[in-house]
């Protein structure tokens, strides 16, 4: 018995060592239109996508389209929406904000304004504080 205790807690001890990958719960548009989910690939150090901040878009629960934000995981982020639209938006204490608006079920990148770092900087700290 005591055998079995040491083995299992070896085998314990080593599977927290592996980070699963991170999978956010889906959020919204204020629109109801469509849900955007962020993962992050924490397994496969191989993958050009490793520690990425990942956004998925939906529609009727539906996949339409993915985009590698470039945002680290290492480093404080979030991801929300405007207050009214379909305005993605991105804090990263990493590469800065962003922000996407979907057109054709695609996200497309558009400029930064004053409104949309505001908007950015509040779900930051929304999250962290």
């Amino acid at each position: 018995m005591k055998q079995y205790l040491v083995f299992l807690s070896i085998v314990l001890a080593f599977s927290s060592c592996f980070p699963d990958n991170y999978e956010s719960k889906k959020i919204k548009s204020p629109t109801k239109n469509f849900e955007i989910q962020a993962t992050v690939n924490k397994k496969d150090k191989n993958s050009d996508s490793y520690a990425d901040v990942i956004l998925h878009l939906f529609r009727d629960d539906k996949k339409i389209d993915t985009l590698n934000t470039r945002a680290g995981d290492f480093s404080k982020w979030t991801i929300g929406w405007t207050e009214y639209g379909d305005t993605i938006l991105l804090q990263s204490s990493d590469i800065s904000n962003g922000a996407w608006l979907i057109e054709n079920n695609q996200m497309k990148t558009i400029e930064m304004t004053d409104y949309l770092n505001d908007r950015a900087t509040q779900l930051k700290l929304m999250k962290y504080e």
